[in-house]
């Protein structure tokens, strides 16, 4: 099963604004690094209501603590750029400026539910590891404060990373300075969404690639927009509306549960109410004979479907046989032995190799018998070759043999084809070679 992870990103400052967009009327969307901070720490308070505190000693810190001083950190942070900047004549940050970015890569909870604990100890291990490596690659100034692993919600089924990172960063002149609306933005999630899937699939995950609306389907566009209210919630509502189905699903379950007591019920009323108990014994055992017959007759057609499957594969090993066969003999030598094919594919007379190959071998019958074929030593190297007597020396039948064995092999083969010459061909050839 593939998995999708989702990078939900907050902008976080130490006095968030409190201004209204003239345009738009929405409030500014920026939370308070001490709200942030403390909704990750262990103190846990976030407004999720699967939120198990007794849960929370399973989270696995990957930088920082619980009780580090991260506001303090922030702060201090801060008060250095801004003295930086006084003594190059700059303006200080803004109090409202944005600090710190919070960041959750979170993998879907249908994949979650089958892991055990370990494996999404190590799976998010491995993601913290990316998006560290991602995070330095956009900017080597921005600086991770803390992470961690969050099992302790929805019954550890969301398991998820939860990290802020502190956005210091160098402005043109090579000043300190926070400038978040110039380097968290689209370009940042661009890089984020295209590296983040790529780099776990390398690991041996399989995360699937973050889409843009822009790169939807016409059908999966007209779909997000005819139903808005399933894309882009937020994790509290969707944890609200998983917590929906489970509980539909329960009831679902109770429901089921309900009608079986009842089939129960009238099955016992039936046992008890039986003519006799040996009847029902009788039934009973009969039950068991016929399981018995039926798990017999599975086996059988198990073991027959096994035995189908593998004549087929050798018929078509073969088949495939046959038809190189076929191409090399070509379609006049074939219909000697009995098969005519109308493939257009094949050629009418016998392949080079073949047509050698078979010169070869009966030139070698003929010539001699090979019951009078011995095997010497190569002079030149350590192989070995089959030879003959002629004109008081010795004739070379085959060589570079790299055994003594391969070659008496040879021989053996040449012996069994003439034994399996025509009895009136025996003869005509023994008085070709014998004097």
């Amino acid at each position: 099963m593939s998995i999708s992870v989702g990078i939900p990103c907050m902008k976080c400052s130490l006095h968030p604004s409190r201004t209204v967009n003239k345009n738009s009327g929405k409030k500014s969307k920026t939370c308070g690094v001490s709200s942030a901070w403390r909704e990750m720490n262990d103190d846990r308070l976030g407004r999720d209501p699967t939120i198990d505190k007794e849960m929370t000693h399973l989270n696995v810190w990957m930088e920082g603590s619980s009780n580090m001083d991260l506001v303090g950190q922030v702060e201090k942070e801060i008060d250095r750029i801004n003295e930086e900047r006084r003594s190059y004549g700059k303006r200080a940050l803004r109090s409202d400026a944005v600090s710190v970015i919070a960041i959750v890569e979170k993998p879907n909870m249908d994949h979650m539910k089958n892991l055990s604990y370990e494996q999404r100890v190590d799976f998010l291990n491995k993601s913290h590891q990316v998006m560290t490596e991602l995070l330095h690659e956009w900017n080597p100034n921005w600086k991770t404060l803390a992470a961690v692993q969050h099992h302790d919600e929805f019954g550890g089924l969301s398991a998820h990373n939860h990290r802020l990172v502190m956005v210091s960063t160098k402005d043109k002149d090579g000043i300190s300075n926070m400038c978040a609306f110039k380097e968290y933005n689209l370009k940042f999630f661009n890089h984020i969404n295209k590296n983040y899937p790529a780099r776990m699939r390398s690991l041996g995950f399989d995360v699937e690639d973050v889409r843009t609306f822009d790169q939807l389907t016409e059908e999966e566009k007209q779909e997000r927009k005819l139903h808005p209210q399933e894309h882009g919630v937020d994790a509290v509502l969707y944890k609200q509306r998983k917590k929906e189905e489970l509980d539909r699903t329960i009831d679902d379950l109770e429901s089921k549960k309900v009608d079986l007591d009842k089939e129960l019920e009238a099955t016992v009323k039936e046992i008890t109410e039986a003519p006799s108990l040996q009847t029902y014994r009788s039934v009973v055992e009969e039950n068991e004979g016929l399981k018995s017959e039926l798990a017999l007759k599975d086996r059988i057609i198990e073991k027959l479907r096994s035995e189908i499957s593998s004549l087929k594969e050798n018929i078509q090993n073969w088949k495939q046989k046959f038809e190189s066969i076929s191409k090399q003999a070509g379609a006049r030598l074939m219909k000697v032995f009995g098969f005519e094919t109308k493939d257009e594919s094949i050629d009418a007379f016998p392949q080079q190799n073949v047509v050698t190959g078979f010169n070869k071998i009966q030139g070698l019958i003929i010539a001699e018998a090979p019951s009078k074929y011995r095997v010497v030593p190569n002079q030149s190297d350590d192989t070995f070759n089959i030879v003959c007597k002629q004109d008081g020396g010795y004739k070379i039948i085959e060589k570079g043999f790299k055994t003594r064995a391969d070659a008496q092999n040879r021989i053996k083969e040449m012996m069994d084809l003439y034994r399996t010459l025509l009895p009136r061909l025996k003869d005509h050839l023994k008085r070709k070679v014998e004097p």
